[in-house]
C-alpha cells in the first residue's frame, strides 16, 4: 500500500533542489569581476596645466560587484601620466624629457545599466570618487627646469571625484569589452586638475 506523505515528499525535493540551483546561478551572477584597460588621458583645464602638458595616457585595474542586475558597484586602482610639452617652448632637436606628472587614483564608482543583463550591448552610467596621490617628476635638463619652474607642484594626496558614461559588449557568457569615457576632477589649492580619460578594457 502506497504511502500518501511519499507524493509530498517528493515535491518538496524536487523544490528543494530547483531553490537550490537558482541560489547557485544567482550566486555565480553576482560573483565579483576583474577588470583591465587603458587608453588616452585628455587634459581638460586648467588653462596653465593643459597648455604646457601633452595628452598623456591611463591604466585602470579593479573588481567589480553586482550588486544587481543594474546596480554595479566598482572598485578601482588607477594611474596617469601626463608629460611636459617641451615643444611648445623649445627647439624639437633638443633632447628633454622629465618633469611628468605621475597621478595614482584608488577609488570606488557606483555603475548604472541602462539594460536588462544578457544583451550584447549594454550602456551605463558611473560616478564615484576617492583619494589621489599626485607625484612631480624631475627635470633630465637645467634649461628645462628653469623655464617649467613656476608649474612645478608639490607631491600631494588630494580628494577626486568623476563622473562618466560608457557601454558594455559581450561577446561570450564569460567575457565583455567596455569603453569608457569619464570626465575627473581633482582637488586643488586654486584651480583643480581636470581631465578626460578614455579608456578600453576588458572584464573577465
Amino acid at each position: 500500500m502506497r504511502k500518501k506523505g511519499y507524493p509530498a515528499f517528493l515535491l518538496c525535493l524536487a523544490l528543494s533542489l530547483i531553490l537550490a540551483s537558482m541560489s547557485r546561478e544567482v550566486r555565480a551572477a553576482r560573483r565579483p569581476v576583474a577588470y583591465i584597460g587603458g587608453g588616452p588621458t585628455i587634459l581638460a583645464g586648467p588653462e596653465s596645466f593643459r597648455n604646457n602638458h601633452k595628452t598623456g595616457f591611463n591604466i585602470v585595474a579593479g573588481i567589480l560587484y553586482p550588486a544587481s542586475s543594474h546596480i554595479h558597484l566598482t572598485g578601482r586602482l588607477e594611474y596617469h601620466l601626463v608629460n611636459v610639452d617641451f615643444h611648445r617652448y623649445f627647439n624639437a632637436r633638443l633632447d628633454l624629457s622629465g618633469g611628468g606628472i605621475d597621478i595614482l587614483l584608488i577609488g570606488l564608482d557606483l555603475k548604472v545599466n541602462t539594460r536588462r543583463s544578457g544583451v550584447s550591448l549594454r550602456p551605463y552610467f558611473l560616478a564615484g570618487g576617492g583619494w589621489s596621490r599626485l607625484s612631480q617628476l624631475s627635470f633630465t635638463s637645467e634649461l628645462a627646469f628653469e623655464q617649467y619652474a613656476p608649474l612645478l607642484i608639490e607631491n600631494q594626496t588630494r580628494p577626486y571625484y568623476n563622473i562618466g558614461a560608457g557601454a558594455d559588449i559581450k561577446p561570450s557568457a564569460s567575457l565583455t569589452f567596455f569603453l569608457l569615457i569619464r570626465y575627473l576632477e581633482i582637488k586643488q589649492d586654486n584651480d583643480n586638475f581636470k581631465l578626460l580619460p578614455v579608456t578600453l578594457g576588458i572584464r573577465f
